[in-house]
C-alpha cells in the first residue's frame, strides 16, 4: 500500500502517466501510478484526468477534495 497524490503537472492528464502523481500533497512527481491497495487522494486542480479504468485497480481508498474542480 503507498500513498498516491494526484498532481496534475503532465500535459496529457492521463491517469496511467507516472508523471501526474507523487508520493507527497505537494512533493516531486513521477511516484508511478496508482496500483491496488493504495491510498489515493486527489485534493487540488482543475485538470481533467483521463483514462481512468476503475476496473483496472482496487484501490485501498479514494479521497477527492473539494478544492478539485476537474472531472474524471
Amino acid at each position: 500500500m503507498a500513498n498516491k497524490f494526484w498532481r496534475g503537472t503532465a500535459n496529457d492528464a492521463d491517469w496511467s502517466n507516472t508523471n501526474n502523481w507523487s508520493a507527497t500533497q505537494f512533493g516531486a512527481t513521477g511516484a508511478g501510478a496508482p496500483a491496488s491497495n493504495d491510498v489515493v487522494s486527489i485534493l487540488d486542480g482543475s485538470q481533467s484526468i483521463t483514462a481512468y479504468d476503475a476496473s483496472a485497480v482496487d484501490l485501498n481508498s479514494l479521497t477527492i477534495g473539494p478544492n478539485y474542480t476537474g472531472t474524471i
